[in-house]
């Protein structure tokens, strides 16, 4: 799955011409461990503390010799914006938030922020929202720049703080107060859609509105999750911190190495 998802990025950057990547591809295994050590990092908003992340993100930039900028909208709420030179078409952005929703460590099978490895699933707040996200990307961004090809547009990397409260200490700020950082933006491939296998085809869904509103009434039984689904929706009921009864919980499924899927774990209605 990880693999099916970085192609599919890769595929959406608009590189130019018809020669293949010549530098070698995403690792799988790398990629996974480089998760789990991101699922590790503390940025439950609030507090927040997404500086955190950006120091992780800007040491691998740095290991790339990528340019980037980073920027703080208030003591520890950091952000940060990778970007690759290209052409004069406009640039694509790669987003993703690092702060990540709280979770009730008595409700998880193990610690929420453990980055553990389980039967084949990778447990921690974030794994789906959008720490999977941001690694799935950022794997995409670095064999894009790994390749050497020359692109017909910029393409940029951006990791901003407080999405799940809003917004406002991360890509509002930067909208506000950085808009130099990406004026030249023309498409931006965020949160929001998804990926599975029907058959044998991948089917990949595409989001082309919000804010539409459908009042709907709602009443959900079952043990809370980040992300809820009918039982037998994906296979048996399962709960986003692991296999569990049908019980009308979520399955969290965040893309892991190996054919593996990564969990968020309860504790959020």
């Amino acid at each position: 799955m990880l693999r099916s998802l970085l192609f599919c990025a890769l595929t959406l950057l608009g590189a130019t011409g018809p020669t293949a990547l010549a530098a070698p591809g995403p690792d799988p295994d790398a990629a996974l461990a480089r998760l789990a050590d991101y699922l590790r990092i503390d940025t439950i908003n609030p507090p927040g503390n997404e500086s955190r992340a950006v120091a992780f993100l800007a040491k691998i930039f740095d290991a790339e010799g990528i340019a980037y900028e980073t920027f703080e909208a208030t003591p520890g709420r950091g952000s940060i914006v990778a970007r690759l030179p290209g052409g004069d078409q406009p640039a694509l952005m790669l987003l993703n938030h690092s702060d990540v929703v709280p979770a009730d460590a008595n409700a998880w099978v193990v610690p929420p922020l453990s980055g553990a490895e389980r039967d084949g699933y990778l447990y921690g707040r974030g794994a789906l929202d959008t720490k999977g996200l941001a690694m799935i990307q950022l794997e995409a961004f670095l064999a894009l720049h790994r390749s050497g090809r020359a692109l017909d547009r910029p393409v940029l990397f951006a990791t901003t703080a407080d999405e799940e409260a809003g917004g406002y200490f991360g890509a509002g700020w930067m909208v506000r107060q950085r808009p130099d950082l990406i004026a030249d933006v023309g498409f931006v491939l965020n949160e929001g859609g998804g990926g599975r296998v029907q058959g044998t085809i991948p089917v990949f869904s595409v989001e082309v509105t919000q804010k539409i509103p459908l009042w709907l009434r709602v009443t959900a039984r079952g043990t809370p999750g980040a992300r809820l689904l009918a039982p037998g929706a994906h296979g048996p009921g399962r709960s986003d911190s692991g296999p569990g009864p049908g019980d009308g919980a979520a399955l969290c499924a965040a893309p892991a190495a190996r054919g593996g899927r990564g969990h968020e774990g309860r504790g959020r209605s």
